[in-house]
């Protein structure tokens, strides 16, 4: 049998995440959009395929609420967002 290496599974740190964020241009309505789905996306700990499933009936900008179908479940779970109000 194989030995396995233990491989870092921690991900970038807020700061290395930021920096990078800062460095997306904002000069198109689609560079601004791609810049909040990334942001989505690692802020809250979403998977891929739960932010390309979402409807617009999944969202509640009132509340910042995102309702997630989750992997393999049969309801959808809610999510807060969180973001410290920077797109």
């Amino acid at each position: 049998m194989a030995e396995h290496k233990y491989q870092d599974t921690t991900g970038v740190k807020p700061q290395q995440f930021q920096e990078i964020v800062s460095q997306i241009d904002l000069s198109s309505p689609s560079l601004v959009r791609d810049r909040a789905l990334v942001q989505l996306l690692w802020s809250n700990a979403l998977r891929c395929l739960e932010v390309i499933k979402l409807d617009l009936k999944d969202v509640d900008v009132d509340n910042c609420e995102l309702y997630i179908m989750g992997k393999g479940r049969q309801q959808k779970d809610k999510v807060v967002l969180h973001s410290n109000g920077k797109i």
